[in-house]
């Protein structure tokens, strides 16, 4: 399957900018062991049940493992708390080496 988008989760300018300062109470239950996970592209893997049409809905739910060592097994992640990433092609001029 060609993908034509990926996913990545906000940065922390982001999720003040979009829900206040106070936004990890007031729109997404983003616990502060999560911080990790800010502005770092999310796994395929972990989405790709949730997709229709190649995007996430609204309503999509779907679990990011923990970070090694912390003890936490995952996290369930809405799409709310990522940002869609086209994938296209690079127009960046190829450096040929002689």
């Amino acid at each position: 399957m060609n993908r034509r988008f990926k996913y990545r989760f906000k940065t922390l300018e982001e999720f003040e900018s979009e829900f206040g300062d106070n936004w990890r109470a007031v729109k997404c239950s983003f616990a502060y062991e999560m911080n990790y996970l800010l502005g770092t592209d999310v796994d395929y893997e972990c989405y790709k049940d949730e997709l229709i049409n190649d995007e996430l809905s609204s309503e999509s739910v779907f679990q990011v493992g923990g970070e090694p060592g912390s003890g936490y097994r995952g996290w369930n992640i809405s799409s709310q708390m990522v940002k869609k990433i086209k994938i296209g092609p690079s127009y960046e001029p190829r450096k040929f080496i002689y």
